[in-house]
């Protein structure tokens, strides 16, 4: 099997597939599966759709399926959360599965959770313990991501909090 390119010339020349890059070949392999689902009204089931794709090309077959004229489905599973944005997908379409230490899976529908439009609100109703334990399991998961968790905001809220308290705050007993 061989894949064809176009040289600087002009000219079209053939690649033999196995030469190709895995997300190259991932997305051939992909495409004809999906075709195959959209046009005859079939499930698909595609594990880590993520892998070796562009962002870009998981949307476009995404929306394959969205395509007025299939019945065709498609569950699929991914660590890029750039199709979870509420203009691509409803919030009964997502799903999320989370392990115990039993290794056992259960499944949630973001739309069980209650979506908040201000996240500082909900950190109002909290303690300095809840919002400590979160904080923390946020270090976690950001040491896993490699991103940086906002300690400021955490320590606004404490500041803010010892203030209704009557208590030193914060920035009064680090001096």
């Amino acid at each position: 099997i061989y894949a064809y390119h176009d040289g600087k010339n002009g000219k079209k020349y053939q690649l033999p597939l196995k030469l190709e890059s895995t997300g190259t070949r991932k997305a051939i392999a992909v495409y004809s599966l999906v075709r195959v689902a959209v046009t005859k009204g079939l499930g698909l089931m595609i594990d880590e759709l993520n892998n070796e794709l562009h962002p870009l090309l998981q949307k476009y077959i995404v929306d394959l399926f969205y395509e007025e004229s299939t019945t065709g489905q498609l569950i699929y599973t991914t660590h890029d959360t750039s199709l979870l944005d509420k203009r691509f997908m409803r919030r009964d379409q997502v799903w999320f599965t989370s392990k115990n230490e039993l290794g056992e899976s259960s499944l949630y529908s973001l739309a069980e959770f209650k979506l908040r439009n201000d996240e500082k609100e909900l950190f109002k109703q909290l303690s300095v313990n809840e919002r400590q334990k979160i904080f923390n399991e946020a270090q976690k998961l950001s040491r896993r991501l490699n991103l940086r968790v906002k300690r400021e905001f955490f320590k606004e809220k404490e500041h803010n909090q010892d203030k209704q308290l009557n208590r030193p705050t914060t920035k009064s007993r680090e001096r």
